[in-house]
């Protein structure tokens, strides 16, 4: 199979459209723009892993992270998270346990292999595997189909490494009790608020040096980002339904080669009668259903009871007394194997031996049948002429783009020229940095996003998205500066005044938890300063929102800190701080703590698998800490 794969995706007659890298690998990386940096980045036990994976693997967590944050994605923010050190410790672990599946000789057969890239959407043209796909993949990410294949493998024996892991993850009754009542326990509290804006008018008027020197210290936050503006050239296959034809030959051909797909599985109209297996049943009283079941299998055939009164007697399942017009029909494909066995065999109004499943021993009557047919050419003509049709102009439409993108690669010629001797539409995109990119006049972002990195005059290979095809060159880069502080000034003193006026507000904030230490009531502390105390409705450590409060989940945390009753915390906030005192404490819902018993479950189990596999990871690096090099000079 996957020698044919390799014959099929490396003709040239079969590339019709790109798929790119719209699709995401969480650890296989690959890139867009020529000259990738292949410096090892990182060796384990004479391994070489390159530089570019580690790049993928970083701009993956980096992009993440911009979705997140938008345009407060700063260089404090980016240290802060430490993006490179998880990208590097992410390329680490993906790497000790394929170290690890050597060990314990886990791999992947080739049929895996093959099962996997002949299933993964991205390859797919209406829903068969499509070669071509397959191929412009590969092109676009400059790799051999042997080294995506063992790529493939890679993941197959990751995942297989993963559910050994999981195994080992073993969640006890009592660690699901303790985690039950931390989530369902409710407390409510009361909550003084301490608005910055509320005190910005208590702060002096700032000075020109205190402001210099705030402008000094967040340098960063006034930081202009690298814009880029790129010519986009956009290849619509639907825009060529001229330019091919489809002939009686090739439609008869097409129906042929997918034959299975133009056949309906057969189908059934079926009525089966359960003989249940109590919850935990011994072998003696399974085999006294089993008994139960032939029995009256038996008599129904004898005609000494009817299949209706049987099910009416002994099942609960109530489709047996339905009439054969109420049946729907179930296709074979839709039933479980042994089912489908069983009924195959029967004729009309015959009722089959006792069938063991996992509900117990069902035992089915066939109502009626449809065989296995094959859809007349005809019926299916339409269908096959329109996807022909789509493949030529894909066909057609890469083979265009591929064209223009050859012209611009070997000529003086810009891609916009290119383009619009071949009667292309092109955009030329507003200027964008990492925070802004939108929709920039309808590209999608996930393009947009691969101008990062590139030089002036650039070009992108052939990218494709939503059916589309786009080509790509950096036009202008305009590097990231810092702004003189008189162009930022306005900036500057709101920061510096929202910033006072914070740490007057928090300042303020201590000193009302030294008077309630001290004795003084959360209330008299209101009224004293103009304030006003509320007390929230009880809520349990896994809300998300306290109604008239903000970033309430920070409050939420905090709250369920404090240790009893007139217990007191400050909460910071980015605009508001609280002053909060336990209030009181209500049992668990026990409705809610048996709806939420499962996610429990779940839950606890994540975290065990997660602590099973860490130790898992710490073991490997220690055995083979000798063995593994990092280069950090070149992330």
């Amino acid at each position: 199979m996957l020698d044919l794969m390799r014959k099929k995706a490396g003709s040239w007659m079969m590339k019709f459209i790109l798929f790119g890298i719209v699709v995401v690998f969480a650890f296989w990386g690959v890139g867009t723009y020529s000259g990738q940096n292949t410096n090892t980045v990182l060796t384990i036990d004479k391994v070489k892993v390159p530089y570019s994976e580690y790049r993928d693997i970083y701009n993956t967590l980096f992009e993440s992270y911009r979705l997140t944050y938008g345009d407060q994605l700063n260089s404090e923010i980016i240290a802060a998270l430490d993006i490179k050190g998880q990208a590097m410790e992410t390329l680490l672990e993906r790497y000790l346990l394929l170290k690890g599946t050597q060990d314990l000789s886990v791999t992947a057969t080739d049929r895996e292999v093959a099962s996997a890239i002949t299933t993964n959407p991205s390859f797919s043209q209406d829903g068969i595997f499509s070669p071509q796909r397959y191929q412009v993949f590969l092109d676009y990410n400059r790799m051999t189909p042997e080294a995506y294949e063992v790529s493939v493998a890679n993941d197959i024996a990751i995942n297989k490494m993963m559910d050994l892991i999981r195994l080992a993850a073993v969640v006890t009754p009592q660690e699901v009790d303790e985690n039950l009542h931390l989530f369902t326990r409710r407390i409510s509290v009361q909550v003084l608020a301490l608005d910055a804006n509320a005190f910005s008018g208590q702060l002096p008027q700032s000075s020109e040096e205190e402001l210099l020197d705030y402008y000094d210290e967040h340098l960063e936050d006034y930081r202009v980002p690298e814009k880029y503006i790129q010519a986009v050239v956009v290849v619509d296959p639907a825009d060529y339904p001229d330019q091919v034809d489809v002939s009686e030959e090739e439609i008869e051909e097409n129906y042929w080669e997918r034959e299975d797909e133009f056949t309906m599985d057969a189908a059934y109209k079926i009525q089966n009668l359960l003989f249940a297996i109590p919850a935990e049943a011994s072998v003696e009283s399974i085999s006294e259903v089993r008994e139960k079941a032939e029995s009256v299998t038996g008599q129904i055939r004898d005609g000494e009871i009817t299949f209706a009164a049987a099910v009416k007697k002994w099942s609960r399942n109530g489709n047996a007394v339905l009439s054969p017009n109420e049946l729907q029909f179930i296709e074979e494909s839709n039933l479980d194997p042994a089912f489908a066995r069983a009924i195959s065999s029967l004729e009309k109004g015959e009722v089959s031996n006792p069938i063991p499943t996992s509900k117990g021993f069902e035992v089915v009557k066939l109502v009626e049948s449809i065989p296995e047919r094959l859809l007349p050419l005809e019926e299916v003509r339409d269908k096959i002429d329109l996807r022909i049709r789509k493949e030529k102009s894909s066909n057609f439409a890469f083979d265009l783009a591929d064209d223009v993108l050859a012209q611009a690669e070997t000529s003086e010629i810009s891609l916009k020229d290119a383009a619009l001797a071949k009667d292309l539409k092109v955009i030329l995109t507003k200027p964008f940095s990492r925070g802004q990119l939108g929709q920039n006049q309808g590209i999608p972002v996930v393009l947009l996003e691969r101008a990062f990195g590139t030089e002036e005059g650039d070009l992108g290979d052939i990218s494709e998205d939503g059916g589309k095809l786009y080509l790509f060159q950096t036009v202008e880069r305009k590097e990231s500066y810092l702004p003189e502080f008189d162009v930022v000034k306005d900036e500057v003193t709101g920061g510096f005044l929202i910033n006072k006026a914070l740490q007057k507000a928090e300042d303020t904030g201590e000193e009302f938890l030294e008077q309630l230490e001290a004795g003084k009531s959360l209330r008299s502390l209101a009224g004293e300063n103009g304030l006003k105390v509320m007390t929230t409705p009880f809520f349990t450590a896994v809300d998300t929102t306290l109604s008239g409060l903000m970033e309430p989940q920070k409050l939420i945390r905090e709250a369920f800190t404090l240790k009893g009753a007139g217990a007191s915390s400050l909460v910071r906030g980015d605009r508001v701080h609280y002053v909060i005192v336990f209030n009181e404490e209500r049992p668990a819902d026990e409705e809610a703590a048996t709806d939420l018993r499962k996610s429990i479950e779940e839950a606890v189990g994540l975290q065990k698998e997660q602590d099973v596999f860490l130790d898992y990871i710490a073991t490997m690096k220690s055995k083979l800490a000798d063995k593994i090099v990092i280069n950090n000079d070149i992330i």
